[in-house]
């Protein structure tokens, strides 16, 4: 494995983590308006 493929491999991780939080951040911020309880 080269710097590269480390990198690429970090790089995608990084925005699926980030995208994992904002979904769940925007679910939570929408259960919260509606004020609805999580199942």
């Amino acid at each position: 494995m080269n710097l590269d493929t480390v990198l690429q491999f970090h790089q995608t991780w990084f925005y699926v983590a980030i995208a994992s939080t904002g979904a769940v951040g925007i679910w939570g911020l929408a259960l919260a308006i509606m004020k609805k309880e999580p199942p």
